[in-house]
């Protein structure tokens, strides 16, 4: 069993906002389309902020966050939704035939009024995935997401939301993509290597996954405990790779030489944002 020590460098910033109730915070904006024109009924949902592990974990089960509040745009585009209090959340906008996008608002502690969000037409991209033999993979994960700034935090503003789905039978999916979208996708299996590209274009992309070598992980706090429910992920493009048993445990798939590394978030803010480096024998 593979033992990674825990490099408890932090990378998730947990806040504390302790607000009485007060009265709503208004939030308004505008949905566009790519050549500007306006969007109505739009549908315009204020999301709470929820943790990594939770993200992840609706994220698989293809849910979102319960809204706190929705609305839909009028014919100008224009949205006005209202916070019940102060505090952290994002605003996400879908439209049909559209790619959604969302606003962090970390956090919201006064009236908003957010830029004009364009949302890129949905072209769609057929993900495929193979094995080394060409035989289609089905219940293989795919995830699109935003490309994460390399140096630091950005300023929060309208970015295409994260989307995931599922290969069938055939080893493939639809999955939403604007045109000129910069993105990541990755795909991956159970028992097979991650892979990743980035800016895809074109409407196809096709993946043949090779098999790794399944390494047991063991996450503890440190007194020794061990960390259930864990949630241990690619590094670079945080998709979810499992959740940790009641014994701290969970085994990936990992290259048959050399070494890699995992990104790990637990709801034990000692835990939260660490990294563990897998050293291969």
């Amino acid at each position: 069993m593979l033992r990674p020590r825990l490099s408890f460098g932090v990378i998730l910033c947990l806040a504390t906002f302790c607000t009485s109730r007060a009265a709503e915070i208004p939030i308004t904006g505008r949905a566009l389309g790519g050549s500007g024109k306006p969007i109505p009924e739009a549908d315009v949902m204020l999301l709470r902020a929820v943790d990594p592990i939770t993200k992840a974990r609706l994220d698989l089960e293809g849910k979102l966050p319960d809204a706190v509040a929705r609305g839909r745009t009028d014919v100008e585009g224009h949205f006005e939704i209202n916070a019940p209090d102060a505090g952290l959340y994002s605003v996400r906008i879908e439209a049909p035939g559209f790619v959604a996008v969302e606003h962090r608002l970390v956090p919201l502690l006064e009236p908003a009024d957010l830029p004009d969000a364009e949302l890129a037409q949905d072209v769609g991209l057929t993900v495929r995935a193979t094995v080394e033999n060409g035989r289609p993979l089905s219940g293989a994960t795919a995830r699109i997401s935003p490309p994460r700034p390399r140096f630091g935090p950005v300023p929060p503003s309208w970015v295409p939301a994260a989307r995931l789905g599922r290969t069938a039978k055939d080893g493939a999916v639809r999955m939403a993509r604007g045109e000129s979208e910069p993105l990541v996708l990755t795909v991956t299996a159970a028992g097979y290597l991650l892979e990743d590209r980035r800016n895809v274009r074109g409407t196809s992309a096709a993946f043949r996954l090779k098999a790794g070598v399944g390494r047991r992980i063991q996450v503890g706090s440190p007194d020794g405990r061990p960390v259930e429910g864990a949630l241990v992920s690619a590094p670079d493009t945080l998709h979810p790779l499992g959740t940790t048993d009641a014994r701290g445990s969970l085994v990936v798939s990992v290259p048959p030489a050399g070494s890699a590394r995992v990104a790990v978030f637990a709801s034990d803010a000692t835990t939260a944002g660490s990294t563990a480096s897998l050293v291969l024998d």
